[in-house]
């Protein structure tokens, strides 16, 4: 099409610049909104863009005493500091592991974000695409985390995500020590408020079982 309407049998096209396009940023964010993106930007740039993702932040009160010396009397006080109420309501933290994206044809799908920085796995850290809604919940606080521990180069505590295999937390976790037994591993589940543990011992000799699903 291009060809019929020059002369030139050599015709060559250049991106000047990239389009630009707003998507919404909500949730656990310290500056929710619209933010504009271009389409090579990730999930992690919007939330950077938005003032990134909320932490908990560690509330100290501090206390003080005070000498008060008059010709009258010499007495001490103890004057303690007041907690901000900006403070009280961010004792939650957001998650980084089930983050929300919600796409304009009502697709869904979930950005990882600490899978992405720790394995590299591009998936987890999605594209943006024009009219995206990025919502990020806040972290649960109800146990819902996986310990990963023994023979492994970073053990660690991991937010729980669904469908987390027990392959996806040793690529978090950097894979075993070089002087593991990689030939089984032992998966302890807690139940009725954590009064109760059954051990599962899960063989690694068989690949199939990497993809054994967690809780």
């Amino acid at each position: 099409l291009v060809r019929s309407k020059y002369l030139s049998k050599e015709i060559a096209i250049s991106l000047q610049q990239l389009r630009m396009f707003r998507v919404s940023v909500t949730g656990a964010v310290n500056k929710p909104g619209l933010v504009t993106v271009h389409a090579l930007n990730r999930v992690s740039d919007a939330i950077d863009l938005a003032g990134g993702l909320k932490k908990k932040l560690s509330v100290v009160s501090q206390t003080q005493q005070v000498h008060l010396d008059t010709p009258v009397r010499s007495e001490y006080s103890v004057q303690t500091s007041q907690v901000h109420e900006e403070a009280l309501l961010r004792q939650t933290e957001a998650s980084e592991r089930n983050i929300q994206v919600r796409r304009t044809n009502g697709e869904e799908i979930r950005a990882d974000l600490l899978c992405y920085q720790l394995t590299g796995k591009v998936a987890a850290n999605p594209y943006l695409h024009n009219g995206d809604i990025i919502y990020v919940p806040s972290r649960e606080t109800d146990g819902s985390q996986i310990d990963v521990n023994g023979a492994v180069r970073t053990p660690k505590i991991f937010e729980y995500a669904s469908g987390d295999r027990i392959s996806d937390v040793l690529q978090m976790a950097h894979g075993f020590t070089s002087d593991a037994d990689s030939s089984y591993a032992e998966i302890v589940r807690f139940a009725d408020h954590g009064s109760t543990a059954k051990t599962l011992r899960v063989d690694l000799t068989d690949p199939q079982n990497l993809n054994f699903p967690l809780q």
